[in-house]
């Protein structure tokens, strides 16, 4: 009897492992990524609205410190913006970037989120090392980034363009 009960808990244990434990990983990493994707679009509105209000030319780069006393909603402060966050503005648009060591380190479920809550926007992309952006859905952008941007950003990096 003790045998057969010892089976029915190694059973158990067997049964969570290969199941239960690696939805509740998915259910977790979704999460994170939505959370990450909600920080950096609130970041962006925090941008966009710091260039349309205190700026009369859009151009150069806005320091986090100068947005975060009025163009942030609730819970930022400056140990809450991730440093791989960045923004520059080049005649009127706005270009939004987030800093990866490597391309292997972009996470693809963040990017896949980030896609959905902008309504599939073709200007959400990769900035590769080259240079070179691609859209979300692998196209490049008409006309590039131009290189006066492209120059002054770490890449590889997500990067959102146009307000």
């Amino acid at each position: 009897m003790p045998l057969l009960i010892a089976a029915f808990f190694i059973a158990m244990v067997a049964y969570l492992e290969a199941h239960i434990l690696p939805a509740q990983a998915a259910d977790r990493n979704s999460m994170i990524a939505d959370v990450q994707a909600t920080r950096f679009l609130a970041y962006r509105a925090g941008v966009v609205a710091y260039f349309a209000v205190a700026q009369n030319t859009c151009n150069g780069a806005s320091a986090n410190a100068a947005l975060l006393p009025n163009y942030f909603a609730g819970g930022f402060n400056a140990n809450s913006l991730d440093p791989r966050w960045g923004n520059r503005c080049l005649n009127g648009t706005v270009y939004v970037y987030e800093a990866f060591d490597s391309a292997a380190s972009t996470p693809p479920l963040y990017e896949n989120i980030l896609f959905e809550k902008t309504g599939g926007t073709a200007m959400l992309g990769h900035l590769d090392t080259a240079g070179s952006f691609f859209g979300a859905n692998f196209m490049p952008l008409a006309g590039g980034i131009p290189k006066s941007i492209s120059n002054a950003i770490a890449k590889p990096a997500l990067m959102m363009v146009g307000g």
